[in-house]
This record gives C-alpha cells, sequence and structure tokens, in this order.
C-alpha cells in the first residue's frame, strides 16, 4: 500500500501510483522489447502510447513520450521519443521505480536517479 505523505506532489484525493502500477503495459509485467508483448498501440503522430486499460482491448490511456527534465542543467531530454513516470516506490536509496517506455520497448519497473524530472501520473486514493 502506497501512504501519501507531504512529498507527494499529488492533488487532494489522489496520490503517486504503487510500484506495480504500469506492470500491466507488458504482457510479463517486465521489460520487453517486442511490440506483441506491449499492450497497447504507439501513436506516431502524438508520439506516445495507448495502452490498454481492460482485457477486451476497448479502452486505453495514453502515455506521451514527454522525454525528461536533467537534475544536472534542467534542459528537456528526449521529448517526442522516450516517456518516463514515476512510482511511489523507491528501487533502490538512489534510484525511485518508474514507467519508461519508446516506440519499441516498455519497461513498467524501470529503476533511475531521484533527481531525475519525470512526469507523473497520479492515482486516486
Amino acid at each position: 500500500n502506497v501512504i501519501k505523505t507531504i512529498y507527494d506532489p499529488s492533488p487532494v484525493g489522489f496520490k503517486l501510483p504503487p510500484s506495480n502500477a504500469f506492470t500491466g503495459f507488458t504482457t510479463t509485467g517486465e521489460y520487453v522489447s517486442t511490440l506483441s508483448q506491449i499492450n497497447g498501440e504507439w501513436d506516431s503522430s502524438l508520439k506516445g502510447w495507448n495502452f490498454y486499460t481492460d482485457s477486451s482491448k476497448n479502452k486505453t490511456i495514453f502515455f506521451p513520450a514527454s522525454g525528461y527534465r536533467r537534475y544536472s542543467n534542467g534542459g528537456a531530454y528526449y521529448v517526442g521519443s522516450y516517456g518516463f513516470c514515476w512510482s511511489a516506490v523507491p528501487s533502490s536509496q538512489s534510484h525511485g521505480r518508474n514507467l519508461l517506455f519508446r516506440s519499441s520497448v516498455v519497461n513498467p519497473l524501470n529503476g533511475s536517479h531521484r533527481a531525475f524530472g519525470f512526469g507523473v501520473r497520479c492515482s486516486q486514493e
């Protein structure tokens, strides 16, 4: 369970998602680089994934490849080609768990340095 703290940037009634929140985006629940193992469709015009949210594949949620803001200089990197979203759980003392994706790869359990400026997709409490 995720317990919301004062460090959670989510609005009232929402919180950062648990570390397994994005595992349904792949058939294995882990890193995949085979398109048939990704539960969604890449939108090349909007530059992002429409991930399926139900088993019938009728409903989707869009995740844009918004890149990230680098901690050392504040610059924006990989906009339109990579996407990242934080979860609430660390992967180590210095790294946080996050979703990483590009058009041919999805890693729902990625770990990246906590200082990166990744996107946040809140979940309802």
